[in-house]
């Protein structure tokens, strides 16, 4: 999981640092294809570190946060555009709002190490 954030947090940066519609395009298919694999994968780890009881009421507050967000996203992106009229700070805000995750899930104990995880 950690190295699809990593990937999708270079592909951004690539794509506000060198744009160009080939770029952009190679960029935007690495990053829907990390997306793909995180939204199959989030219910797995849901289930490792709370449980398979309690999927359906972790992943389902997990889903309805990051469907608030993709609803709030094309907004917030625009912002930048519309002070600057282009995208490379919408871009680079979500490079490192990608790298961030990535370090988040390296730092995240195994949850085999830490049961008390589950009774949260």
């Amino acid at each position: 999981m950690a190295l699809l954030q990593a990937g999708a947090a270079a592909a951004l940066a690539a794509m506000a640092a060198l744009g160009g519609p080939i770029l952009l395009l190679l960029g935007l298919l690495i990053s829907g294809v990390g997306y793909g694999w995180m939204a199959g994968a989030f219910p797995m780890i849901v289930a490792r570190y709370w449980g398979v009881e309690r999927v359906g009421l972790i992943y389902g507050r997990l889903f309805t946060a990051w469907g608030c967000a993709a609803g709030l996203g094309p907004w917030i992106g625009g912002f930048p555009f519309d002070l600057t009229g282009d995208y490379r700070g919408a871009l680079s805000a979500a490079a490192a709002a990608a790298l961030a995750a990535c370090v988040t899930m390296l730092l995240l104990p195994a949850p085999e190490q830490h049961t008390s995880i589950r009774t949260a």
